[in-house]
């Protein structure tokens, strides 16, 4: 029996406080939600003002929240503070504050969303969970759409091949983007299966026709992670992703419209959707046959030969080079975040390393190297996997992770966002 107080039961008076708090929670993340997507439609927010206006919008909502952050919760905080107040300071004393919002709205925008979605609860982690997915599947309906159309910037012709790039027009970092949702997607639970199924064949499908290496890479690495049930039950939508991925490369090159591309995509689509047909061995022998040729022309299509020829292993290299160049330079403090990085013979330089464990180096030093060591540790620390949600977040904040080796694509504070919303999901219990 709960006891009394001037008449009035404890649990009465309490009630009405955590309903207005619950509100209070959900009218925010609501908010937070659309500072998100249009973090996302204004390309990432990668340029100035958005690198910072929308990280700061989110993190006034953040303080909207009134929770005071759970003890697990704060070496995260404490770790990203650090680092952002060392690229603040390094990036003031080179004189180059100009591009360093980018990094730090990915820092703050990556706490914000992270400490708005610890405050959820068990039902609003479950459309936190969802609102994710939707993201990666509204980002690869755009991508498809742009290639399908020709529509620039949404696709974009790279050595003549139209490669997905969604609303963030960079193909890369729509490929980060779709490739960390993916994990959440075949996880996805208390769904239709054919919503899943058809939300894990839209964003593979996008997330292939972006011909970004080192997010399909990432990917690849973390699929051991993930539940074998959920596995098996996301096997058919997967085998019909490659066939319309491979399809979207037959017809990567050209300028017109594709309207059979368009027809084979909704064909393979609702194929993915109805699951697996129960068919006599025979019929599987062949189907089994006709994917794995089409996996072998998804290989040896020129499109993916120009991806992996020696030509941009070389550009890449060189701009590895110069950024280990500038931290050997600057070992300690780094020669200033986001200066152009001389190619060596100093007839030319990069505006970025395209790896932003070197980046960061190149600009803020063994320094900012070692706190951005404290984030990962402090990650770390806290993520579990005892449920399917948590484990699948992990998954996708480790895609996140190794996504940094190939690019630049840190430097979108959207990303940064839409990761701290995957790292409330990486660990559980209602707070």
């Amino acid at each position: 029996m709960a006891p009394v107080l001037g008449g009035r039961s404890t649990n009465r008076v309490a009630a009405p406080a955590v309903a207005a708090t619950t509100d209070r929670r959900a009218a925010v993340g609501a908010l937070a939600a659309g500072v998100t997507a249009a973090a996302l439609i204004r390309k990432g927010a990668f340029f100035l003002p958005d690198a910072w206006v929308f990280p700061v919008i989110l993190a006034g909502l953040a303080v909207a929240v009134r929770r005071v952050p759970a003890a697990r919760e704060r070496p995260v905080l404490w770790a990203l503070g650090g680092f952002g107040a060392w690229w603040l300071v390094a990036s003031l004393a080179w004189g180059v504050p100009a591009r360093a919002p980018l990094l730090l709205g990915t820092l703050v925008g990556f706490a914000a969303a992270f400490l708005i979605g610890r405050s959820f609860d068990l039902r609003g982690r479950t459309v936190l969970h969802r609102g994710i997915v939707g993201i990666g599947c509204a980002t690869a309906v755009v991508g498809l759409a742009g290639v399908v159309l020709r529509a620039y910037p949404y696709a974009m012709p790279h050595d003549g091949l139209w490669r997905v790039a969604g609303t963030l027009t960079y193909a890369n970092s729509a490929g980060l983007l779709l490739a960390v949702t993916l994990p959440l997607a075949v996880t996805l639970e208390d769904v239709s299966p054919w919503l899943r199924r058809l939300s894990v064949f839209v964003i593979l499908t996008a997330l292939l026709a972006t011909l970004s290496r080192g997010p399909i890479f990432a990917l690849l690495l973390v699929v051991p992670m993930l539940p074998r049930r959920c596995l098996r039950a996301a096997a058919w939508p997967a085998l019909m992703a490659v066939t319309a991925a491979a399809a979207c490369l037959a017809a990567a090159s050209g300028s017109s419209a594709q309207p059979a591309l368009a027809a084979a995509l909704v064909v393979l689509g609702l194929l993915a959707a109805a699951g697996a047909p129960r068919l006599r061995l025979r019929l599987v022998v062949a189907l089994a046959l006709f994917a794995t040729v089409g996996a072998g022309l998804l290989v040896t299509h020129p499109a993916v030969t120009s991806r992996t020829s020696l030509a941009t292993v070389d550009v890449r290299y060189a701009e590895w080079s110069a950024a280990f160049d500038q931290l050997s330079a600057h070992p300690l403090a780094g020669g200033g975040p986001e200066r152009n990085l001389v190619l060596r013979g100093g007839h030319s330089f990069a505006y970025f390393a395209h790896n932003e464990y070197l980046q960061i180096g190149a600009g803020g030093g063994a320094i900012a190297l070692a706190l951005l060591a404290l984030i990962v540790l402090a990650l770390a620390r806290v993520t579990q996997r005892r449920t399917w949600q948590s484990e699948a977040a992990t998954a996708a904040l480790l895609v996140f992770a190794v996504g940094g080796l190939f690019d630049f694509t840190w430097h979108a504070p959207a990303l940064g966002i839409v990761a701290g919303w995957i790292a409330a999901l990486s660990f559980e219990g209602d707070q």
